[in-house]
């Protein structure tokens, strides 16, 4: 169970910084015996662990809804007079998703082995955050063009390494929003599509697989994970506002370099 613990935890919590989470668990299984990873022979099948892969989602999902509070219920409480504005953040999201799932499809199609693309995605997502030392702090407005844009980086981010966080926030940084909404627009955009993914997960999952994940062992460390993943993204939050996200760039050299020994 050992391993199975840690891949919950470290999936939930690096959600909340640039620095790929699925990247890392692809270093975890790489670092530890395939054998903490099968716990009782309830996860031996892929099919199944990408079926919980996607309900540990549900811990971020929670996170975003939670920390994002006050915009929301602001929009929800002023619904009358701001449903075209409303209508617009639905529309970005749904244009970004699309994308994203479309990119999805080809990449399953391919069936290409992007676990050797690891290192390289680590690459990536430094390229990435080292150029926020040079984007200029702009206030301009999303658009559409912008939301179509945000989706191909967030489905490009599905390649092992590529920090979707990374790559979707400093495209909106580029593409001229501030801080503030390059935040917003990399949290909220992806909400929908890991939303459902979780219940995606949870639905279609074994029961004993279920059972087990509620199991009072796993709901702590669920818990526990989510906390300190809310935390972090207060932490991420407040660096991005500062300008200083681009810090990050300089630890992909540690996860660069140990993929590099392992693949």
């Amino acid at each position: 169970m050992l391993y199975f613990y840690l891949w919950i935890f470290v999936q939930i919590v690096l959600e909340s910084l640039p620095i790929s989470s699925s990247g890392h668990v692809l270093l975890l299984e790489k670092l530890l015996s395939s054998s903490f990873f099968d716990t009782h022979g309830l996860l031996s099948s892929l099919a199944v662990q990408q079926k919980i892969s996607f309900f540990i989602h549900a811990p971020s999902a929670l996170i975003i809804a939670v920390f994002f509070f006050k915009d929301w219920f602001f929009l929800l409480q002023n619904y009358k007079t701001l449903y075209p504005y409303i209508a617009r953040i639905i529309g970005y999201s749904a244009i970004a998703n699309t994308i994203t799932i479309a990119v999805y499809g080809i990449k399953h199609t391919l069936a290409l082995n992007t676990q050797l693309f690891l290192p390289w995605g680590f690459v990536i997502t430094m390229l990435l955050l080292l150029t926020l030392y040079w984007v200029k702090d702009r206030t301009e407005p999303m658009t559409w063009s912008k939301a179509i844009v945000v989706g191909l980086m967030q489905g490009c981010a599905l390649m092992p390494g590529i920090s979707r966080f990374a790559a979707t926030y400093v495209a909106a940084r580029w593409l001229g929003l501030s801080a503030r909404r390059g935040m917003q627009v990399s949290f909220v955009v992806q909400f929908p599509l890991i939303a459902l993914a979780s219940v995606f997960g949870l639905v279609t999952m074994p029961r004993n697989v279920r059972d087990m994940l509620f199991s009072i062992q796993v709901m702590t460390v669920i818990v526990a994970a989510t906390f300190l993943a809310y935390l972090l993204l207060q932490w991420t939050y407040n660096l991005a506002c500062a300008h200083k996200l681009q810090r990050f760039s300089w630890y992909m050299v540690v996860p660069f370099l140990i993929s590099l020994l392992l693949v």
